[in-house]
This record gives structure tokens, sequence and C-alpha cells, in this order.
């Protein structure tokens, strides 16, 4: 007996006593569980890692402005064992100048790294900045916006609500444009899929991929979806692709997401990753994405998740907020000052004592050459 066949038994011990439809849905649902069971241990082997995501970020959601692309960036560096989790965002929002207030606009545009142009419709738009960095630890969240000095120390759990995107990288390839958005994290993904949705059909095609059919039609005046995720079974149980299809519209397609993989430090981890909502035009927003890994699985150095190691800038504060009211300290302490010893004046000799001082080495001099000149003249 195989690996997956063994698998395939112990899953269907596990499952509960209702007799299947058919024999041909007994095969589909041992199929679904062995898929989802070994993503989840596959994805679970990522405990650390540091990384750096960057690319692009394109948008047509404004019919207005067009289709719009911007660079952007993402640091994440997370330990599952120490519970420590930051998350670093550099993205941005467009927004077209007509009608904007002066002020902001003249200030919008007085920041040359902010992204602008103007549309084939001859719209100006400049865009505002999205991110800043969000910390959590056992001990205390923190917050910080892009382009200011100070840092935000708040009560463990309470840094939610901002606009940083907090990645659960092991999601990726099983998640599509809404469920992108929620940030869920694997456990949550992974239950909804076993708990919630129902198995349509499981396919194998002859390069080992497997794509698994998940459907919530079973209300459709709620919700009528179909997901087509694509996994390799071959290379780390990695969900390669997943497209999210309208029942309701032909099995239109309305997102899709596209992530590889690569294996370092014997695991698995996405090194690149696409990402497109798609309603009535084509491909109205999206991200295209490149992943490179400094760490996996290895120790991180605790000074990213401190005030320090958000911002090093010069005066730079902290806000605690921890006991109901806020304490200011700094993020980098002054150096303590450094006491140069002087001479003690008590101890300075007067203009006296150096002549008298100077006569004694003298007198001590000449002693010593008499005494040298009447020992010689003896022994002669």
């Amino acid at each position: 007996m195989n690996l997956l066949s063994s698998i395939i038994v112990a899953l269907c011990l596990l499952t509960p006593a209702q007799p299947p439809a058919s024999a041909d849905d007994a095969v589909v649902e041992m199929h679904r569980r062995f898929l989802l069971t070994g993503m989840r241990a596959e994805r679970e082997k990522l405990r650390s890692g540091q990384v750096v995501i960057t690319g692009e970020h394109w948008s047509n959601t404004t019919v207005s402005l067009g289709m719009i692309r911007f660079s952007v960036r993402f640091d994440v560096s997370f330990d599952h064992d120490s519970r420590s989790y930051r998350y670093t965002q550099r993205d941005y929002l467009p927004q077209g100048t007509r009608g904007m207030d002066p002020q902001r606009k003249t200030s919008l545009l007085a920041r040359s790294e902010l992204p602008r142009g103007t549309t084939l419709k001859g719209e100006e738009w400049v865009a505002t900045d999205d991110g800043g960095t969000v910390v959590h630890t056992p001990e205390y969240d923190l917050h910080h916006n892009n382009g200011h000095p100070h840092v935000s120390r708040m009560a463990p759990g309470t840094a939610v609500g901002f606009t940083v995107r907090e990645w659960d990288l092991a999601t990726l390839g099983l998640v599509d444009w809404p469920l992108f958005d929620t940030g869920w994290g694997l456990t949550k993904i992974l239950d909804d899929y076993e708990l919630r949705l129902m198995c349509h059909s499981v396919e194998t095609d002859s390069s080992g991929l497997s794509c698994l059919k998940l459907r919530s039609d079973w209300n459709p005046n709620i919700d009528s979806v179909e997901w087509e995720i694509w996994i390799d079974e071959k290379h780390g149980m990695t969900p390669v692709s997943i497209s999210r299809k309208d029942l309701n519209d032909s099995l239109k397609e309305t997102s899709r997401s596209d992530v590889g993989w690569k294996e370092i430090n014997g695991v698995m981890v996405p090194v690149s990753f696409q990402i497109r909502m798609m309603h009535e035009q084509k491909y109205p927003e999206g991200y295209d994405l490149t992943l490179e890994w400094s760490h996996v699985n290895e120790p991180l150095d605790p000074h990213v998740f401190t005030p320090a190691g958000i911002t090093e800038s010069a005066g730079a504060l902290v806000a605690d907020m921890r006991l109901g009211q806020i304490v200011l300290e700094r993020v980098i302490p002054q150096p303590l000052p450094v006491a140069t010893p002087k001479p003690d004046a008590s101890y300075a000799r007067s203009w006296l004592e150096w002549i008298l001082l100077g006569q004694l080495i003298a007198g001590a001099g000449f002693a010593w050459w008499y005494y040298r000149r009447r020992a010689r003249r003896q022994s002669a």
C-alpha cells in the first residue's frame, strides 16, 4: 500500500458515518480530504521568515482615471513560535485632483515621492500614501505611519483597523480577491473549505496537478460561487492557482490568482504572486509581485519587532498608550554624558616648588659625578 492509499484509508476511518450518495462521491470526498489535509500539513511547516515583496499594483476601478500602475513594496517578518509579526507596506491610492481641496492638492503635489500622472482623457491624478507598519507581539502592538518619526505602542491585540495588509503568506494560492482582502489566516481559510463548502469534483491531470472544485451553492439566494484550486501534489502540495467563478453567470471568472513556489531550507515558499479581480471590465485591479526571502525557518533579529527597528529617525518618540494615558519616550535613548576627569588644582605645584625640585635633581647629579670621579682616582 503506497502513501496516498494509506492516507485515504485513514481519512475514510475519520469520516462521519453518514453513507455517501455513491461510490464515486466517496472517492471524490477522500481525495478532497487528502488534498486539504496535505496542504495544511505542508503550509504549517513554515514557522518563521523574513521576505521583501515588490512589484506592481494596477487599478482600473475608477472609470474617469482609467488604468493606473505604480510600484509597491511590502516587508514581512514573522515568527509563529514567539507570536511576533511585523508588516510594512508602501502602497498607494490614486485620486483625481479635479474638485480636490486646493490646500490638500498643493500638499500632495509637493511630495515628490508620491506617484502622479495624467489619464488619456487629460485628467490629473496623484496618489496618496496607503501604508505604514504594524507589529504584533505578546507584550505590545506597534503602529507607525509612513513619513512620520513617531511610533504608537498599544496593548497586545489592539492595533487593528489600519490599512496595512497583514499577510499570511501560507495562504497564497488558496485565496481569491475577496478572501485576500479579508486577511484571513491559513487555519480560517482551510477550515472554511473543509467545513462550509461542498466538493463538486476532483480531477488530476497527467502532470500531477489536481483540480479541486468547491461550491457554496447550498443556498443560491445567498451565494453561488465555484472555486477551482489547482494543487501540485508532487511538489509540497502547493496551491499554484485559484479561480473564482459565478454559477449564476455561466461560470464567468471574477477573480484569479497564480503562485510560483520554491524550496528553501526544506520548505516550499511562494516566490511569485499574481492576483486580479474582474467585474464588468476585464481586469479592473490586481497585483504582480515577486517575493525575495532572506530567512526561512531561521532565527530572526528581535530588533525588527521594536520601535527602533521601525524608525531610527533622530528625535523620534514612542507614544506608549498601554496604561490609559500617553507616556512619551525616545525611540533611541540619548547617550549618557561622559565625564572627562580634570586635574585637581589643589595638587598644582608653585614656581618655588619647581625651582627647589630642580636644584635637588642637580645636586643629586653632582654628588653622583663626584663619587664616580673619586672612585676612579683611588683605583689608579
